[in-house]
């Protein structure tokens, strides 16, 4: 959330718990929605006479991450229960009859409010088009990746045998898929093994012909028989099963 959202969410929120806390405070009676709603629908703001309590709670959430900035079709909406909320602490924002005041509405507090609403609109547009922009580089990268992968298996997929024979049969060679022949490498879990296979060094250890002291540095025989644990419990797999996206490649 940028910071003019931060800031239009805070002033609002903050507004509306000690506006309520005065209402609370003076005794008047019927619910804070209700009342709201009938002072804010008398205002004569344009838009205020449909105005709906609830709509507040938008603007007024308790976690940033939940707050909807007001667009400006709702703007006077806003400003309408700004003016409410602020003669429930006392502000002189509203004649008897509940009517915004003329003064109130050339004051800097009026206009700050305005400003404030204006600029947290725009950078919501802003970030919004950022947000665009980015997601459709994002998708002709993701693009131009499957089309690299496509030419590279047109290109490749087939065994080039022509190099075998005269120049004047070059294209006649049987087409080969070098899924045929190609071997998958063998991939294995586990930290690096020794030099020497586990087993060597074991035997070496049990045949007496050298003591777990002589092991090089850094090695113990747990170790050992750790690496051996491992080639038996989680042995090497070919590279294929281990590859989530093989399929991707279209062979």
């Amino acid at each position: 959330m940028g910071v003019h959202r931060q800031t239009l969410h805070r002033r609002l929120r903050k507004l509306r718990t000690d506006a309520e806390a005065a209402h609370r405070a003076h005794g008047r009676a019927g619910g804070l929605q209700k009342a709201l709603e009938k002072q804010v629908r008398l205002t004569k703001l344009p838009g205020a006479s449909s105005f709906e309590g609830k709509v507040a709670s938008r603007w007024t959430p308790r976690r940033p991450e939940d707050f909807s900035a007001p667009r400006p079709d709702s703007f006077e909406q806003v400003l309408a229960v700004v003016a409410v909320w602020e003669s429930w602490i006392g502000t002189s924002t509203l004649t008897p009859e509940s009517h915004v005041r003329p003064a109130w509405l050339q004051s800097e507090a009026y206009k700050d409010w305005k400003r404030l609403l204006e600029d947290a609109h725009q950078e919501t547009m802003d970030t919004r088009r950022r947000t665009e922009a980015a997601s459709s580089a994002e998708a002709e990268a993701d693009a131009a990746v499957t089309r690299y992968r496509q030419r590279l298996v047109q290109a490749y997929r087939r065994l080039n045998l022509d190099v075998l024979g005269p120049d004047e049969r070059a294209g006649e060679q049987p087409a080969i898929g070098l899924h045929q022949v190609f071997e998958a490498p063998l991939l294995a879990w586990g930290p690096p093994r020794p030099e020497l296979p586990a087993r060597v060094w074991r035997e070496l250890v049990e045949r007496g012909e050298m003591t777990e002291e002589d092991l090089p540095p850094r090695l113990q025989l747990e170790q050992v028989d750790k690496w051996r644990r491992t080639r038996t419990e989680r042995p090497p797999q070919r590279c294929w099963k281990l590859w989530p996206h093989r399929k991707a490649s279209g062979w």
